[in-house]
This record gives C-alpha cells, sequence and structure tokens, in this order.
C-alpha cells in the first residue's frame, strides 16, 4: 500500500504512475476554505485496474458516501462502475461523492480516503479550512454589490488615472472613485491547472472563495459523464440565500451565459454549454434567490428552430443524479429540452429583464450601455426584497463612471 498525499493533480498523477495501486485525488482540493455551514461536495476519485471501493473519515471519523451508498465503517461494494456517472473510458475510474457536505466548525479539517482496485489499495488525504468573516467596521453590512470590469488591475487603474488627471510632483493631481474605497484588498485567482486563470475559475475564485479549473465554474474537477454532474461548491448568492433570504440580482454588459454573470449562479465543468447554462439559472433560481437578470446573449433564449437560435441538446442537461437532486434542491423533472423558450416561459416573471440584440440578422445591432442605463434597473430589487442584505452582480463596467 502506498500512501499519496493530495497537494496538486499533478504531482499525484507523476506520484502514482510507477506503482500497481490506484491513483487517488481528493476534492475539495487540499487547502480549500469555506465559510461556516458553506455546502461543497466532497469526491474521492481513483484511476487503476478496477473494480474499486472506497471508504472515507473525516478528522478522524468515518463518513458514508451519498453515491455510491455505504454505511459506515463498511467500504463501498467493489464496482467497475461506482457512482454511475464517473467515465470508465479511456481510462478507468473509480468516483465516490458526498454532495452537500458542510461544516460549522472553524478551524482546519482533514478528509481521509482509502481506496482499492484490483491493483491494491492507495490512501490520500486533504486538508480545508472553515473560517468565519472577519469583523467589519461597526456596522451591519446591508448589501454586497460586486462591480467587476475587465482589465481592472492595479496597472490599468494607474494608468487611467494617469491619463485622466495627470501627476505633478510625484503626485496624483486627482483620484479615481475607487481609490477612496474606505478598504482595499487583492484576490489570488490562479486555476487549478494554470497560472493563467480563465474568466470562469477566476469570477468563481470571488464568488465561492474556491480555485477550479479553467473552464470551469462553481464546481471542482471531475471525470464524469456531464459538465452539470461535477461535484459543487456553494456560491456567495446561494449562501446569503439560504441564511439570509437574499435576493441576487446579475447585471452584464456580456452575454448573459458568458462566464463571468454565470459564475454567480450555475455550476457546470463546461462554460460554453449555453443551453444548460441558461436554463439553469431558472430551474435554481429558489438556491439564488434570484430576481434581476440583464444582459446580452438572447441566442440562448430563444427555442431551438427559431431563427437566431443557438440552443441544442448537446449543450443541455437532463435529470441530474439523485444525490445531487437531494442535497442542492434541485427538481427532479428536468429534461434535455432545447425547445424550451426562457424568453417568454421564464423571463417575465423577474423584476426586471433587458435582453440587447447581438444576434440580430445583418446588419447587427450591438448595445450601448453605460453605468446609468445599468444602475436603474438595479435600483429595483431593492425595493422588491427589503432584507438587509442582496448580492448584485455587474461586469464590465465603464472604468471611465467608476
Amino acid at each position: 500500500m502506498r500512501v499519496h498525499v493530495r497537494s496538486a493533480f499533478a504531482a499525484l498523477a507523476v506520484a502514482g504512475a510507477a506503482t500497481a495501486d490506484p491513483v487517488v485525488t481528493i476534492t475539495p482540493p487540499n487547502g480549500a476554505r469555506f465559510f461556516p455551514g458553506q455546502r461543497f461536495d466532497i469526491r474521492v476519485e481513483a484511476t487503476g485496474k478496477g473494480k474499486f471501493s472506497a471508504t472515507m473519515a473525516i478528522d478522524g471519523k468515518c463518513q458514508g458516501f451519498s453515491s455510491p451508498r455505504n454505511a459506515c465503517p463498511k467500504w463501498t461494494e467493489p464496482s467497475a462502475t461506482t457512482d454511475g456517472i464517473t467515465l470508465t473510458t479511456p481510462s478507468l475510474y473509480g468516483g465516490f461523492n458526498l454532495r452537500g457536505f458542510s461544516s460549522n466548525r472553524p478551524g482546519n479539517h482533514t478528509i481521509t480516503a482509502k481506496v482499492s482496485d484490483d491493483g491494491g489499495t492507495t490512501t490520500a488525504a486533504a486538508t480545508f479550512a472553515v473560517q468565519s468573516p472577519r469583523p467589519g467596521h461597526g456596522a451591519r453590512t446591508r448589501n454586497v454589490i460586486i462591480m467587476l470590469g475587465d482589465g481592472l488591475g492595479v496597472a490599468h487603474r494607474t494608468a487611467a488615472r494617469l491619463v485622466e488627471f495627470g501627476a505633478t510632483g510625484g503626485d496624483p493631481n486627482g483620484y479615481l472613485a475607487m481609490d477612496g474605497f474606505p478598504g482595499t484588498g487583492m484576490v489570488i485567482t490562479h486555476s487549478l491547472n494554470s497560472i493563467v486563470t480563465d474568466s470562469a475559475p477566476g469570477m468563481a475564485c470571488y464568488t465561492t472563495g474556491n480555485h477550479a479549473q479553467n473552464g470551469q465554474e462553481g464546481v471542482y474537477p471531475a471525470q464524469v459523464a456531464n459538465p452539470f454532474y461535477y461535484p459543487r461548491v456553494e456560491y456567495m448568492s446561494e449562501y446569503l440565500h439560504r441564511v439570509n433570504g437574499t435576493s441576487t440580482g446579475i447585471v452584464s454588459t456580456a452575454d448573459i451565459e458568458d462566464a463571468t454573470p454565470a459564475a454567480n449562479a450555475v455550476h457546470t465543468g463546461n462554460r460554453n454549454a449555453g443551453t444548460g447554462i441558461v436554463d439553469q439559472y431558472f430551474d435554481e433560481r429558489s438556491n439564488t434567490g434570484l430576481t434581476v437578470l440583464m444582459g446580452g446573449g438572447r441566442r440562448w433564449f430563444l427555442p431551438k428552430g427559431q431563427h437566431g437560435s443557438s440552443r441544442a441538446a448537446g449543450n443541455d442537461y437532463g435529470p441530474l443524479p439523485e444525490d445531487l437532486q437531494a442535497a442542492w434542491n434541485v427538481p427532479a423533472t428536468l429534461s434535455v429540452k432545447p425547445g424550451r423558450n426562457p424568453l417568454v416561459q421564464e423571463l417575465p416573471s423577474l423584476v426586471e429583464v433587458a435582453q440587447p440584440m447581438s444576434e440580430a440578422p445583418p446588419p447587427k445591432i450591438l448595445p450601448t450601455w453605460n453605468a446609468d442605463t445599468i444602475v436603474e434597473p438595479l435600483t429595483r430589487v431593492f425595493e422588491f426584497n427589503e432584507r438587509e442584505m442582496r448580492l448584485f452582480v455587474s461586469k464590465e463596467m465603464p472604468s471611465s463612471r467608476l
């Protein structure tokens, strides 16, 4: 038996390559951090010769899986298909899941898993931390507003300040509005598989507090048959809605199915699965409190077959795994439905909706939005929900207005 402590996916693959024992990874990745009570899926995944069987403990206490089910301290039954959603080609994988786990106990915790197959047994471990939010400035937070602009790093804002105001004697002649914020912080958003992140895991770092792989949002990496089966991590929007009953507003100058707006409410391993992404906004509104949805991407809201539609069965999803449905309060009656018409069936029930036409027949009509045209619809959700906290998200706001 060999022991592999998971520090990175690549390191694990190399460590186990020369052995006959199964190679095991655990998600959440080692060092993940969560708010008290924030939900996340735990997945133990192995590649080897099969048939796979597993057992798991958290802080030394046996913990059963939700798929395939086992009763502690028994191992799962040896199987070549394990949870029924794990890929078995081109390499043979085994997958074991515990959906919707959470911990309210602050501090560091350790997940330990043992996996056996026809080649041997491997023990793997990963740690995660539960951290309470730091106290604020005394006043209770009423709203959470994220205004995310592409190209608004430190260098970009310095350049904007110099162009707008200039500098004399080493000091700026003026400051941007954001320079006057009472607090400033830095976030490292490297993805799990690249030091250069893309929009999906980049935005998800802000909204989940966790890293993901490029192309993935609100999930951890996995070898599963459908990108909507991936192990999930709870968004800020879901957490605040579940705990405080907050409402969520998403406003974007990009298309709504684009990775940055979607990485506030949609869980998928494929940021390009536009049909399923748009459908999940509506299928899981009870989880996010989605109240305002404003942006482009009309082609994903038009039923398949209608002029301009991009909806297709190939990037949609059907019924999700039963343990995922139960743990994440997902409707059990979902089906692949490229003919669905969200533009008529779901959008009117939202407080405010705008769908600029960027896919109209030539000549294309492009939206011309600025801060003024965006802010007014945002205020409507404040009137809709009088609770103390809400989440709004805005993307690609013109830096000249900030």
